[in-house]
């Protein structure tokens, strides 16, 4: 008992934006019950045959989606295992990403708290957890939620120079996605600036670092080597991936967006209810009492906040009728 109130003490603004976070999107899930994304459908399928029919069975287009995101997919595979046959996988599926998206909602929590404090946290998560495009991917069957995770791993990890931490989650975002080599060359740049500004040299560091970093090209080498017999297969497909995210996601993410703003507009009053509610409860805990300056003004901050949404939300129900 003393341990369970210890850990309430300690960590309630975890608890409270996992709360905040799960509560909105199960609401999401239950409302909408239906997969949004292509990407998802072909998950489950990749899995669906690989499961029944064998690895082998798998047609080469699926092969290809499975290896741009293998570490997301071998997460999925595995909730499909402990996933009880009574449960619809889809619905199984987009939990896991609103589970993932709590994880998410906590380490930008931390790494904003550490960064530039803790009011500064407490409104990045708040403006995170109801982001449009966050709130479609969190309830959607896609590895986003789990790269956002590892990037800001990656960052929380930075800070206090734990390089060699930064490199293993920097791994595991380049094999969520193909765009986390970029975290993997921040980590060796952050590296490299600590040997100079303390001109010695950390062989242990470096090593550790480059195993993580050749962990990434060596297994999409040795996959393509096993299925197609061509080690630069996957390499190749994951630079096409790359591509379609640089010049093509933009404008689809503000289709995204666009579409929840337009179409689902019971999103915002939950939205300003869990702001407001945040921002109350910040107020009467009392929470920085040295500075009361920034205390002071996230409930300024919410007050306004609130009402720019609601004015949108009256002026949008006008529009409506």
């Amino acid at each position: 008992m003393q341990t369970l109130i210890r850990v309430l003490k300690n960590h309630w603004e975890w608890l409270t934006f996992i709360a905040v976070t799960l509560i909105t999107r199960l609401y999401l899930l239950s409302v909408y019950d239906v997969e949004l994304s292509q990407d998802g459908f072909d998950a489950v399928r990749t899995l669906t045959i690989w499961q029944t029919q064998g690895a082998s069975a798998v047609p080469r287009d699926l092969i290809d989606r499975f290896i741009l995101h293998p570490l997301y997919m071998l997460l999925l595979a595995a909730w499909r295992i402990l996933t009880p046959a009574s449960i619809d996988f889809y619905f199984a599926a987009r939990l896991l990403s609103s589970l993932i998206a709590c994880v998410a909602i906590v380490v930008m929590f931390e790494f904003t708290r550490r960064a530039f404090g803790k009011v500064a946290a407490w409104i990045a998560a708040l403006f995170l957890a109801f982001a449009p495009t966050f709130l479609w991917e969190s309830v959607a069957i896609l590895s986003s939620t789990l790269f956002l995770a590892l990037y800001l791993a990656v960052l929380l990890t930075l800070l206090p120079s734990r390089y060699r931490l930064a490199a293993f989650f920097a791994s595991l975002a380049a094999l969520t996605r193909y765009e986390g080599i970029v975290l993997i060359a921040l980590t060796f740049l952050l590296l490299l600036v600590r040997d100079v500004r303390e001109r010695k040299f950390r062989r242990d560091d470096w090593l550790f670092c480059l195993a993580f970093a050749l962990a990434f090209p060596i297994a999409l080498m040795a996959t393509g080597v096993l299925t197609t017999g061509n080690a630069l297969q996957f390499l190749g497909s994951n630079s096409m991936a790359a591509l379609w995210l640089r010049f093509l996601a933009p404008g689809d993410f503000f289709n995204r967006a666009a579409f929840f703003i337009t179409r689902y507009p019971a999103l915002l009053p939950i939205a300003i209810v869990w702001l407001g509610g945040a921002g109350a409860l910040l107020q009467s805990s009392g929470i920085e009492r040295a500075r009361p300056d920034c205390c002071s003004s996230l409930p300024r901050f919410t007050c306004c906040f609130s009402r720019y949404w609601c004015g949108s939300i009256i002026q949008h129900s006008k529009c409506v009728s």
